[in-house]
């Protein structure tokens, strides 16, 4: 073996020296790769596992066997004794064997045919103190509606880590799931007081209080979680919602709670980036027919675009566009002037067509009113669209699925008017269907022709 001389004595030195650190380096590594596999485990496929497993014990033996080795040849100080790395080995076999035995209790689960939720139950045998196996127990009954048996778990946890705010939001949810509302409300203000700075105890807080019609609560709450994330989009809206909700003026409102908070500068639109869009239209799409949305203004108001960006938008996009799509801010902002009812937006369309595209469809909705008003211009004349308007907050994403809706039609050969009127068809009964996701403005539901034909 190489490092030993011919007549079986030692030869120390730095090839042995070396050999040996990066052996010790090896065993911690292999603590720390096992640690974040045993974090992640539930997650890991069952011959991940395996790996897992067999490659820590067998680095550990392989090292121990190893280590014996260098202590034999230890001499004049080069290395330490044999002793003592048998002694430190000794102490880090604990680390090892606390991520291991979790490992093989999840594997013997997952092997055995057991679900998750028996390896979570395993990994608690193993180590009963960790917060997080029983915050993962606690996740995995809420997925499965027993929220007496996540109660209890998430409250093991929460006890052995104040700071495991994670913890404090699922036993609300717990709780509120069974139906004990002011016990998640109690829950999530032990949990404020533990975590002061962490805003997200005063947004589920202000939730539930909205499930009990104590809206000044939940404003009271929402604001608090505003004060410590002016820019948490879920509190403002939430905010504005529940402003409005008690008489407020609704420019207040949005005023108030700052609604959705605009876009970073980089996301804004600017000359070069319009300049850059206009050179690859003309060079990769000549002659396809474009529909142009100007996204210019967010639904919360924030601008999109440079202001110095409006001229460029027009004279390089705006021309090459087979159909127009603004909304009423951006019809504004193109236009020059204030669109306030059905006769100006009739008006403005035409104007915006004096642009130099083909058509353009001027989309009402943020007009007043329980009826929705969308105007088509073409060079044939004018058609105009009334619908009822559908009182829901899960609009994210309208226009772009409109714009797309028509483009979809034009590439499959319709006319401009029968792709605008299948388009606006798709997308009322996307709003119509929406699945209710999230706080704010949820997403639409963009496969509903799948379930209705």
């Amino acid at each position: 073996m190489a490092g030993i001389t011919a007549g079986g004595g030692p030869r120390p030195g730095p090839w042995a020296k070396n050999q040996g650190q990066r052996r010790a380096a090896g065993i911690y590594g292999a603590i720390i790769t096992a640690a974040i596999f045993d974090t992640a485990g539930s997650h890991l496929p069952t011959g991940a596992l395996v790996i897992t497993v067999v490659v820590t014990l067998l680095v550990y033996w392989l090292a121990e066997e190893y280590a014996e080795l260098l202590g034999e040849q230890a001499e004049g100080g080069h290395l330490p004794s044999r002793a003592s790395i048998r002694r430190a080995l000794a102490a880090t076999w604990p680390m090892v064997s606390a991520s291991f035995a979790p490992l093989l209790a999840l594997l013997l689960a997952r092997l055995a045919g057991a679900s998750a939720l028996t390896a979570a139950n395993a990994q608690i045998a193993i180590s009963p103190d960790n917060s997080g196996f029983y915050d993962l127990l606690g996740s995995i009954l809420l997925q499965k509606k027993d929220y007496s048996a996540a109660e209890a778990a998430l409250k093991k946890a929460v006890g052995l880590n104040k700071n495991n705010t994670d913890a404090f939001i699922k036993l609300g949810q717990a709780q509120a799931g069974r139906g004990a509302v002011d016990e998640a409300i109690a829950t999530y203000q032990n949990g404020s007081s533990a975590n002061p700075k962490e805003a997200g105890f005063y947004v589920v807080s202000g939730e539930l209080y909205e499930t009990k019609h104590d809206l000044e609560k939940a404003k009271s709450a929402y604001q608090t979680a505003l004060q410590l994330k002016p820019e948490d989009a879920v509190a403002s809206n939430n905010l504005a919602y529940v402003l409005l909700e008690t008489g407020a003026n609704p420019d207040l409102a949005l005023q108030l709670a700052h609604e959705e908070p605009g876009p970073p500068a980089d996301v804004q639109h600017d000359t070069a980036v319009i300049e850059t869009v206009a050179a690859v239209i003309a060079e990769r799409a000549a002659g396809i027919p474009l529909v142009l949305d100007p996204v210019m203004v967010a639904k919360g108001g924030a601008p999109l675009i440079e202001e110095g960006a409006i001229g460029a938008l027009k004279r390089l996009l705006v021309p090459h566009a087979a159909v127009l799509t603004p909304n009423l801010p951006e019809a504004e902002i193109l236009a020059g002037h204030a669109i306030i009812d059905v006769v100006a937006m009739r008006e403005a369309a035409d104007e915006l067509r004096g642009l130099g595209c083909h058509a353009v469809l001027l989309k009402g909705g943020h007009l007043p009113g329980d009826t929705v008003y969308d105007v088509l211009a073409t060079a044939d004349g004018q058609r105009v669209w009334d619908s009822p308007r559908i009182d829901s907050r899960h609009t994210h994403g309208t226009g772009c699925t409109l714009a797309s809706a028509i483009a979809t039609g034009l590439a499959q050969g319709q006319t401009i008017e029968a792709a605008v009127e299948r388009a606006r068809t798709y997308v009322q009964r996307a709003i119509a269907s929406a699945p209710g996701l999230g706080h704010g403005h949820g997403p639409l539901d963009h496969a509903h022709p799948l379930r209705t034909h």
